[in-house]
């Protein structure tokens, strides 16, 4: 019998702070405008103050809100954004034709959404495709990647089968279960990289979310940033004071 396992869950302050992201992208809350209180939110949400507290932190370090002492939560006039990229490599080189990419579908069902699909933003229960597929380079396992459908999207949950406005990436550290590191041909509990990625469409709502998981040792992320990224970073590193 073939053993498998359910990607964890994201954290339930991680997953409210994209949330609140997504209603200020949206414009819900308007550049300067406070935000809804901590206790609404929390009522809202049907979770702690301390939950919405820690999203919020976030937030802040992300330099999308600023607190203003007796005043509440404020949007800023100048979001996070512009200079910031990311790239993959050098041995993620997946362009030109010689590169040696290969993938294989190794799983396809329909499952009813779990805590480790709750990035998805719909009910538990709620029907999902999952396809789980395994890439190859020059012939050697690379990576595994789990893929979330909701209802609507192509046979295959291919990106591009589907609208897709925009989305975010997340970069975690994991390590290989068991039934992973068979299939990549590694060892067990070797260090790897989880990337996911959530897709929304033109409404803002989530659509699509893939799951990668690649050994650390296939994989190098090179960051470009720019000046209000490097501000965050300096927080986050403990190089400037961190607002309270």
């Amino acid at each position: 019998m073939t053993e498998s396992r359910a990607p964890k869950p994201m954290p339930l302050h991680h997953q409210l702070r994209e949330k609140l992201q997504n209603r200020i992208l949206r414009g819900e809350w308007a550049p300067g405008t406070a935000m809804t209180t901590e206790l609404e939110l929390a009522a809202e949400y049907g979770v702690s103050r301390q939950t919405i507290r820690e999203a919020i932190r976030a937030l802040r370090y992300e330099g999308y809100v600023q607190a203003r002492r007796g005043s509440g939560t404020y949007v800023r006039q100048a979001l996070p954004g512009g200079p910031l990229s990311l790239r993959f490599g050098p041995l993620l080189d997946v362009h030109g034709a010689s590169s040696g990419w290969e993938t294989r579908v190794i799983r396809r069902e329909t499952r009813a959404v779990g805590e480790a699909e709750a990035a998805l933003e719909v009910p538990p229960g709620t029907p999902v495709q999952l396809v789980e597929r395994l890439r190859m380079r020059d012939g050697r396992p690379f990576g595994l990647t789990y893929s979330f459908c909701l209802e609507g999207a192509g046979a295959d949950c291919e990106p591009g089968e589907r609208p897709r406005a925009r989305g975010s990436l997340s970069i975690l550290a994991t390590v290989l279960h068991p039934y992973e590191a068979r299939l990549l041909d590694d060892v067990a509990h070797t260090a790897a990289l989880q990337i996911e990625m959530l897709c929304r469409d033109r409404n803002g709502r989530a659509a699509e979310l893939h799951r990668n998981v690649i050994p650390n040792a296939n994989l190098r992320v090179d960051v470009s940033l720019g000046g209000a990224e490097l501000s965050i970073l300096d927080r986050i590193l403990g190089l400037a004071e961190v607002e309270s």
